[in-house]
């Protein structure tokens, strides 16, 4: 999603993307379980550049039909022209805010967020808004990251383990919260949700895997929120050394942990 501060919209535009093609795999496991979605309708919260919109596109097929929302008219603008580039004739990309939705209530079958939590947070006034657009018994789905702490490269992991703790007192301090992927069960229990599922999903990296390069992106995005709490110099060092052990052709890895909840809403 786009809720990261200022930076560069098209730096951002290609972060997102990548992020969005990396993770839509993992994403699409839960998609899996979820049944048949053949002609549903299907909210994607916060999809910012293009978010799951390919893969429900091709879930609910022509007779379905999949809304992407965002609250960036950057973002927007970008989803659409990615919906457009891939031929997604069922998506629907429309500018709102997830916490102050003025879609129908009860208008989907499935409402799927990822990465919004961490973030922005507000999570009960999130879950609210979910609930509101679902329809009884339809399904909600969150997807957050859980702290950054199972992110390891290899042969050295230092220089990312440093630069990834700046990043997670930045989420703590200023954003949602490190720890949102933490939070999915808990808060899906408390709302009084239905057939509560969970799983978590780590990403392997091999040598040359774009996502690599994950936290000195997210640094230069973040870079204003960073700062509150970080001197320059040792921002830039960390990021300096962060690239340099991503770019070794011998450098692998595994992912955050991405946590996943599902439930029906009552």
């Amino acid at each position: 999603m786009s809720a990261y501060g200022q930076h560069d919209p098209d730096v951002e535009k290609r972060r997102l993307r990548l992020q969005a093609e990396v993770l839509e795999p993992l994403s699409e496991r839960v998609l899996d379980r979820l049944g048949s979605l053949e002609g549903a309708r299907i909210l994607d919260v916060a999809c910012g550049a293009m978010g799951l919109l390919r893969a429900l596109s091709r879930r609910v097929g022509a007779a379905g039909r999949v809304v992407g929302t965002d609250v960036n008219d950057a973002m927007v603008a970008s989803a659409r022209a990615y919906c457009a580039e891939q031929g997604l004739a069922n998506v629907q990309v429309v500018q709102e805010d997830a916490y102050a939705s003025t879609l129908l209530p009860r208008s989907f079958d499935v409402v799927h967020a990822r990465l919004i939590l961490a973030p922005v947070g507000r999570d009960d006034e999130l879950a609210a808004q979910l609930a509101r657009l679902v329809r009884p018994g339809g399904w909600i789905v969150l997807e957050e990251p859980d702290s950054f702490d199972s992110w390891r490269i290899w042969p050295d992991s230092t220089a990312h383990t440093r630069l990834w703790s700046l990043l997670a007192r930045a989420f703590d301090r200023h954003m949602g919260g490190a720890h949102a992927g933490a939070r999915l069960l808990p808060l899906a229990r408390s709302r009084g949700w239905e057939d509560i599922h969970f799983d978590a999903q780590i990403l392997g990296m091999p040598p040359g895997h774009p996502y690599l390069h994950l936290p000195v992106m997210m640094a230069t995005a973040l870079r204003s929120a960073l700062l509150l709490d970080t001197p320059a110099d040792e921002l830039d060092r960390a990021v300096a050394d962060a690239r340099a052990a991503s770019e070794r052709p011998d450098a692998y890895g595994i992912s955050y942990t991405l946590m996943q909840v599902w439930a029906r809403a009552p």
